[in-house]
């Protein structure tokens, strides 16, 4: 059998039959059945409530957004906005409010409101930079000596005090060497340097005697000797520089049915976005109230760039929303796996970014166009790849993702995956009155 497209003015409201079936020659045109007068189609207009046989832009909608292992930088952002109204359907559950007679759209019963319930989780690890400050190189004076007027050689009949000006070095501890063994420390005079003041510098470093301080060398202040400390030792710790080091902590980051109305945008929790992260994973679901969108967009943004997926609907079919995408990251095509039927079955001809109903005309094989004339028909594949067919599609799953051992530009992948449909024949009792192709068909 071979595979063709049917346009059909019930189009825009999914494929419910009740008006066709009232007239046999819409039927016969739509369907291609052959019925030259009215027959089990005409007598039994309930056999239209029972031809659905796609989605209504009524009923709710998920769309999955996974992510795989990625090694990325501190400045990744994924956001989805989804721009979507209130849908009204043609039936409700009576209640004691009168409706407006003729006007069921007024009537909030048959209101589909448009909102988004989205909950799930990422996990992995993430940077955090700890930066330890500088630490000075810090010296330590110690081993006080000072001079006094009334301690010096005066009878003493010593002549080896000429750098001190005939004044004794007043030693405070026992430490020899220096050229001041010869100055032994009184137990008197321990602590008569207490008062005197106190400057740790090198100018008053004065480890040999016959040596003078600087700050004596060259004072010229009265008395200068008997004010002040000095040092007959040194002690020296070296510093370290200012260091920066990049430290991973765990983080698990969840969200549980949070609620937007209307337009919103939505940015994936991937970290806290302070350093590098290591991405073990994340699995979000967005739940749709109605499929009644008018514009998505996908946004993946990393180190100032981004890649942008945009859908928006098709200015001659609402159920259609058109693909347009912007290039900047180098994102691949992410392999197909067994989760996928379409994968499963080999139906795909190449590997492409776009998969399951998403997929165009050329990635798909001989191997589907087999299965859909001679087993079971499913979903046609889009004339332009990654375009989302909002009625023929059941759900939908974004992936993101990166290439083992890469980083940088060209290592993340991605998937749009629309969950198939498969079409039955439709019956009245054990009579086929419309075969599975030609269900299929209709909804196109």
């Amino acid at each position: 059998m071979r595979m063709k497209r049917f346009n059909t003015s019930l189009k825009n409201t999914g494929v419910l039959f009740y008006l066709v079936l009232l007239s046999p020659g819409i039927m016969a045109e739509t369907l291609n059945v052959q019925y030259d007068r009215g027959g089990i189609l005409s007598l039994e207009p309930r056999v239209g409530l029972q031809a659905k046989a796609c989605h209504s832009k009524a009923d709710p909608m998920n769309i999955r957004v996974r992510f795989g292992p990625m090694l990325i930088g501190s400045d990744i952002n994924v956001t989805i906005a989804i721009n979507g109204n209130d849908y009204n359907k043609n039936y409700a559950l009576f209640s004691s409010l009168p409706a407006v007679k003729n006007n069921a759209g007024m009537d909030l019963d048959f209101l589909v409101p448009f909102n988004v319930s989205i909950k799930g989780n990422a996990s992995g690890t993430e940077g955090h930079y700890v930066t330890n400050a500088e630490i000075p190189k810090k010296v330590t004076y110690g081993d006080v000596v000072c001079f006094a007027r009334n301690y010096n050689n005066i009878g003493t009949g010593r002549t080896d005090t000429q750098s001190s000006g005939g004044y004794l070095p007043i030693l405070t501890t026992k430490m020899g060497g220096g050229n001041y063994d010869a100055f032994l420390p009184r137990r008197e005079n321990l602590g008569a340097c207490s008062d005197r003041e106190d400057n740790q510098s090198e100018d008053y470093y004065w480890p040999d005697y016959h040596k003078r301080a600087k700050a004596f060398q060259d004072s010229r202040e009265d008395g200068f000797l008997f004010k002040h400390k000095f040092y007959r030792s040194k002690k020296i710790t070296e510093g370290t520089p200012s260091t920066t080091k990049l430290i991973f902590s765990d983080f698990s980051s969840s969200v549980s049915n949070e609620i937007h109305d209307g337009d919103f945008v939505y940015r994936f929790p991937l970290g806290s976005g302070h350093a590098a992260m290591n991405l073990s994973g994340g699995d979000f679901l967005l739940s749709l109230n109605n499929r009644n969108i008018s514009s998505m967009t996908l946004t993946v943004s990393e180190s100032g760039a981004s890649e942008v997926w945009t859908w928006k609907a098709a200015v001659n079919d609402g159920n259609n929303l058109n693909l347009t995408r912007s290039l900047a990251l180098g994102v691949t095509a992410l392999a197909s796996d067994n989760s996928d039927p379409y994968a499963k079955n080999l139906f795909y001809a190449k590997n492409d970014f776009y998969k399951g109903t998403l997929a165009g005309k050329g990635a798909l094989n001989q191997a589907y166009t087999d299965y859909i004339n001679n087993t079971v028909p499913l979903s046609l594949p889009q004339d332009s790849a990654g375009d989302i067919n909002l009625v023929n599609t059941d759900n939908l799953i974004f992936t993101i993702g990166q290439k083992p051992n890469t980083q940088g530009y060209g290592s993340m992948t991605f998937s749009a995956y629309g969950q198939p449909l498969k079409f039955g024949p439709l019956l009245v009792g054990s009579k086929e009155v419309a075969s599975a192709m030609q269900m299929r068909n209709a909804c196109y």
